[in-house]
């Protein structure tokens, strides 16, 4: 989900359950949606599918967080310390797992880019409540 229109932000994934993700220094980071840019969605016929995925990958993450793991860039680290790479094949078994319990979403698009603030989001991450009140219709 990047390319270089990722400075214009003009649409957003709302999700109607936020999602909760404990950074390196085990602060909880509140997911309540995620960016995007509408001529990206627009030219890729795999968009939904591979936000589906993103979806579910994120929400087995903090379902792994929930249960002792920790994450590191690329890796799972299990409760008993053992280390998974987060590879396609996990990952995929992750979607197959999550699938049935997904948050639901909604997308909202502007006509303009969004004007974000350096509290509003991090990365495509939308970090704020706020943020999500100020751009629903």
């Amino acid at each position: 989900m990047s390319s270089e229109n990722d400075k214009c932000f003009d649409g957003a994934v709302i999700l109607l359950n936020p999602i909760n993700i404990r950074d390196d220094h085990d602060e909880v980071i509140t997911i309540y949606g995620l960016l995007y840019n509408q001529e990206q969605k627009h030219t890729d016929d795999l968009w939904t599918w591979e936000l589906n995925r993103y979806i579910c990958y994120l929400q087995g993450c903090e379902r792994a967080q929930d249960n002792g793991c920790r994450l590191a860039p690329g890796l799972l680290i299990t409760a008993t310390d053992n280390i998974i790479a987060l590879n396609y094949r996990f990952k995929s078994l992750i979607y197959k797992i999550m699938k049935e319990d997904m948050t639901r979403y909604r997308l909202v698009e502007a006509t303009a880019p969004f004007a974000i603030l350096s509290d509003d989001a991090e990365d495509i991450f939308i970090t704020s409540n706020k943020f999500i009140h100020k751009i629903q219709p």
